[in-house]
């Protein structure tokens, strides 16, 4: 297919979460009002994560490859949704640069090699989050949820952050303390609850004071689990979330979390590309 002539540029965005969830709905919307504001066209492409083991999903990959850069003029790519936890960094950059070479591409969430790129300063808000835990609040037993894994490159400068801000205070890290890679899941709330205070048999209070998590998926369904548990939230231990959703305002007590603004990362990448 041969680029249409037309005043209006093309952009093409790809991602693996484009409404399914609240924050690809926020990043979304964010693209859209930006192309409008510019005269902008803008064709959203969904497809999966780059290598899912279920071949029902990754079968979806496969628009990928039908992308015609001749149609387009750039790409927004929400690339941290494509990685998820399937793909090492080195088959990632492989895959744009077999894909999308010399393409004027903006990459969200995860850098890309010769690509402009916006990242959230992930080492950032956990230091912003456990700074208040342990200077606000007095902790230091704060326990801590780790995302899927070391490839996912969010999670990994999360984890990287606790722990060095444990060093940074004098605390020691204890792996009681740490719950194992998980998904970015409801479910994985159910299994934090049992991991710490039925399996390790730990104490609110004498053992753990406070637990990080990265996502408001896993922290306002733990909040629900720890008062099935029969414990007051902060009073006997508290929680905190990460990325602001809706859910974190309708909760007693309100979640601390990290508002990280995809609305306006969708605006500014349409801004950034058009530059």
């Amino acid at each position: 297919m041969k680029k249409k002539k037309s005043k209006k540029k093309t952009i093409c965005y790809i991602t693996s979460q484009t409404f399914r969830r609240q924050l690809g709905m926020q990043l979304y919307s964010g693209i859209v009002d930006a192309a409008r504001n510019h005269n902008v066209n803008i064709i959203c492409i969904s497809g999966e994560s780059i290598n899912n083991p279920d071949r029902f999903k990754s079968s979806a990959n496969f628009i990928y490859k039908l992308i015609d850069k001749t149609f387009f003029d750039g790409l927004i790519s929400w690339t941290s949704t494509l990685a998820s936890t399937y793909i090492s960094q080195n088959e990632l950059q492989n895959f744009f640069s077999e894909n999308f070479k010399k393409f004027p591409l903006i990459s969200i969430g995860t850098k890309i090699k010769e690509s402009l790129f916006i990242v959230m300063d992930d080492y950032q808000a956990i230091h912003d989050i456990m700074k208040h835990l342990i200077e606000d609040h007095g902790y230091t037993k704060i326990g801590f949820v780790r995302g899927p894994d070391d490839r996912h490159y969010s999670s990994y400068k999360r984890f990287l952050a606790y722990q060095e801000l444990l060093n940074k205070y004098n605390l020691p890290l204890n792996k009681n303390l740490v719950i194992p890679p998980k998904k970015f899941e409801s479910s994985t709330s159910h299994e934090v609850a049992d991991i710490y205070f039925n399996l390790r048999k730990l104490k609110p209070k004498t053992d753990i004071e406070a637990i990080v998590t990265l996502s408001d998926l896993i922290a306002v369904p733990l909040i629900d689990e720890l008062k099935k548990l029969g414990f007051k939230i902060p009073r006997d231990i508290a929680v905190t979330g990460f990325n602001n959703q809706i859910t974190s305002k309708a909760i007693i007590p309100r979640l601390t979390t990290v508002d990280c603004n995809y609305y306006s990362t969708g605006y500014k990448s349409v801004e950034i590309l058009l530059d």
